[in-house]
């Protein structure tokens, strides 16, 4: 099945989307997708989060943080297999 290639903004939103509705994905505040050249990765794009928690990440409990990033993960597992970067205009 071919992938459907989205602009950089559709992707986030559809991405910080997804992730909110994972369990643990409450805490991302906002994603940035950036293209990845990396062809063992299965997408041409990378997830970059922050989280409301992230400046007081030392104070989140160990399973605070795995329930956010399993939310990430995956969300970048779903998106990944469906969606591509655009990488023109």
């Amino acid at each position: 099945m071919a992938k459907t290639s989205l602009p950089k903004h559709e992707l986030e939103r559809a991405v910080l989307a997804e992730i909110r509705r994972s369990f643990g994905g409450a805490e991302i505040l906002a994603v940035e997708v950036d293209y990845c050249a990396d062809l063992d990765a299965g997408s041409n794009w990378r997830i970059a989060a922050t989280s409301r928690r992230a400046s007081s990440i030392d104070n989140a409990t160990e399973d605070d943080r795995f329930h956010t990033a399993s939310a990430i993960l995956a969300a970048y597992e779903k998106l990944g297999s469906l969606f591509n970067l655009r990488t023109h205009s």
